[in-house]
């Protein structure tokens, strides 16, 4: 198992668990901070302040650079071979960790999307306009919590 932190710097540093040494450090990011990371069994992923989206095998090698946010990248998970993303541009990224492609963007926030988690088919989002959001990973369900 790692452990992976985003920095300041632009700099993603990874490290093992079970001995607590540094494994590799991740350079790609340039000229912004590093504020959110998923890690998968296959993937770290990373997002920045100037919305660009990285996606890194476990050998601290950069596969694909995903570029669609208009506006800081403030979350990610990962699920079932994709990657969604949200932001202050207000939307929910769908992507193929097989291709990089953008799959979907997802709209329904009035306010930049703060936070995002995924199970499977389900993933869920918080906004600055305080609803929390259930979507369907093909589709949006109309549900709304206040």
């Amino acid at each position: 198992s790692i452990c992976a932190a985003g920095c300041k710097d632009g700099l993603v540093r990874v490290w093992e668990l079970a001995s607590g040494e540094s494994r590799f450090t991740l350079k790609g990011h340039r000229n912004s901070s590093v504020v959110c990371i998923s890690v998968g069994d296959q993937y770290i992923v990373s997002g920045d302040r100037a919305a660009t989206i990285l996606v890194w095998i476990m050998t601290g090698e950069c596969k694909f650079q995903l570029c669609a946010h208009t506006s800081a990248v403030n979350s990610l998970t990962l699920t079932r071979q994709r990657c969604f993303s949200c932001g202050g541009d207000r939307t929910i990224r769908m992507w193929s960790l097989n291709t990089g492609k953008l799959l979907k963007t997802l709209r329904g926030h009035n306010d930049t999307v703060r936070a995002i988690d995924a199970y499977n088919d389900i993933m869920i989002s918080g906004g600055g306009d305080k609803t929390v959001q259930i979507w369907n990973a093909t589709y949006r369900d109309d549900i709304t919590l206040d």
